[in-house]
């Protein structure tokens, strides 16, 4: 490829018919290789190349045009390339060539390798560059032409469609002083159509036109059309509305920021009116900071000047098509990023631990990995207690913590403080005393109600008032306990009352559909264990039949 400048005519020759044949091989490393070399020939600027690419200028689009369903991804960039070297070359408009190739550029706009994608626009715009230049038409007309033929890709496959959207939002901001409004608004009413769409990509790529048009075109014109643009951009499907919300609130930012808040807020319904109030609250916050810095930053008036001519540049079609569903609802997310980047760097640090009366540490010796500590050493924590927890309690000469409970605010802190340690002390002398053995439960119970039988009451309820006898409320049986069995387990039927029943509360959290296969699992547990039940008791009363005869 390097020597391809310095060659004859009859070796590029020569070398042309070489590559020809795996310009169709299914080996991808020498496909590419060989797309280059023709990508050196086409392109090169000596006499030798511009003469044979002039005198075989026919045969190399034909045989780029038939080699289309064989390239592969990786040597989609240089294919690319030549078809630039080509359209730049091309005398005369060659409609059945532009119509052969417009597919496969629109395709590649959709490419993962960004080279390639690079190559697709520069190549669009090319295209649209010769079929003005060679053509006999206004510009106004040529550019018509040229979009209707992109344009057809919008009722085929969604991938096609959402490739060709953004194909046409390139040639928007290449073209956008020269296309006739009535095809913009052609343009702009497929869009909004096109914004309900059910499919994602579609959607996304509508959106990106949407911005570049609310970039690149004037007030006037965009006026016209804002009030579609605003309905087909809050009648959403839902799926579409909750994914992409953050970039539908960034176009309404770039609309408020052209024509206003209060324009835009008439315009849109009344539940994006929160939306529109919280939009405002961050434009404004974010020019009070851009402003403060300005401030601090520049003082002198040329700095000023030069800060106010370049905000007035177009952003560029990089960054306009730039993906944001990153993005989060506003650029105070980049707060969280400055502080996870100083916890990366704290968490890459590392410290030696050496202390004053050592002596300098041996980094030869094998123990010092164990003086690498991840956290930064603090000589006023040496002194902690080895869990590292602050307290203020007290201890006592054995080492044990001595906690009193606290007095109330109103005594006073040196009364408190003097209560403190003396209930310390008492506290401290329960401790020290060897505790009784600790009594069953049952024991326990047993003494309480012998106590209480013991202590007679000296208040007996009588009169009127909150002196009457108050009858104490009988607590309620839980339902079903009549039918337990004493000795056994389960329910046992009972005389002159009817059959015993086990029901399940109804409750409205089964309802929920995440909740489903749970909710499942445990009625089947339920069944099972009926089932299994029912199992059991069909087996002992076959028993007992059998047993009676």
């Amino acid at each position: 490829m390097c020597m391809v400048p310095y060659v004859d005519l009859d070796k590029l020759t020569m070398v042309y018919k070489t590559i020809a044949p795996y310009l169709q091989t299914n080996d991808k490393t020498m496909q590419k290789k060989s797309y280059r070399i023709l990508e050196e020939i086409c392109g090169s600027s000596s006499e030798a190349s511009q003469k044979f690419v002039e005198d075989n200028l026919p045969e190399l689009q034909q045989i780029l045009v038939n080699t289309l369903s064989s390239s592969v991804s990786s040597s989609k960039a240089p294919r690319l390339r030549c078809l630039t070297h080509l359209v730049k070359r091309l005398p005369e408009e060659p409609t059945d060539f532009a119509e052969a190739i417009v597919g496969e550029i629109i395709l590649c706009t959709k490419e993962v390798a960004i080279k390639a994608r690079q190559a697709a626009f520069i190549l669009l715009v090319e295209l649209g560059n010769m079929v003005i230049r060679c053509s006999d038409k206004t510009k106004e007309e040529c550019l018509q032409d040229y979009i209707q033929l992109v344009s057809t890709g919008l009722i085929q496959s969604p991938t096609m469609v959402s490739a060709t959207i953004v194909a046409l939002t390139r040639l928007l901001y290449e073209y956008k002083d020269s296309l006739p409004s009535s095809l913009v608004g052609e343009l702009i009413d497929s869009i909004c159509i096109l914004l309900k769409s059910r499919n994602r990509d579609i959607v996304k790529a509508a959106l990106g036109f949407v911005k570049v048009l609310i970039a690149v075109l004037r007030d006037v014109s965009l006026a016209q059309h804002l009030q579609k643009l605003i309905d087909s951009m809050v009648t959403w499907n839902n799926d579409s509305k909750h994914h992409f919300r953050f970039k539908v609130k960034q176009l309404f930012g770039r609309l408020m920021k052209k024509f206003g808040y209060d324009v835009i807020y008439k315009m849109v319904p009344e539940n994006y009116h929160k939306m529109m109030k919280n939009t405002q609250k961050i434009q404004e916050r974010n020019k009070k900071r851009k402003a403060v810095k300005e401030a601090v930053k520049t003082s002198e008036d040329d700095d000023v000047e030069e800060t106010t001519e370049s905000k007035a540049k177009l952003e560029s079609i990089e960054d306009l098509l730039k993906d944001t569903d990153s993005e989060g609802e506003d650029e105070e997310e980049e707060k969280p990023k400055k502080r996870n980047r100083v916890a990366r760097k704290q968490k890459s640090a590392a410290w030696l631990q050496e202390d004053a009366d050592e002596e300098p540490l041996d980094f030869l010796d094998p123990g010092v990995s164990k003086r690498v500590l991840a956290t930064k050493p603090n000589a006023a924590d040496a002194d902690k207690t080895k869990s590292g927890v602050k307290h203020d309690f007290k201890m006592a000469a054995d080492g044990r913590f001595i906690i009193t409970e606290g007095e109330d605010e109103e005594t006073g802190k040196e009364k408190g403080k003097k209560r403190k340690v003396s209930a310390g002390i008492d506290d401290l002398d329960e401790l020290m005393e060897e505790p009784a053995p600790a009594k069953s439960s049952r024991k326990r119970k047993l003494e309480e109600e012998d106590s209480d039988d013991d202590m007679p009451n000296k208040y007996k309820a009588g009169g009127s008032g909150i002196h009457r006898p108050v009858k104490v409320a009988r607590k309620p049986k839980d339902p079903g306990t009549e039918y337990r069995a004493k000795k056994a387990g389960g329910d046992m039927k009972r005389k002159d009352k009817p059959d015993p029943y086990a029901y399940l509360p109804l409750n409205f959290t089964q309802l929920n559909k995440r909740k489903k296969v749970k909710s499942a699992g445990q009625w089947k547990n339920i069944v099972g264990a009926a089932k299994k039940g029912a199992s059991i008791g069909r087996k002992m009363n076959a028993q007992k039949r059998k047993g009676r005869k």
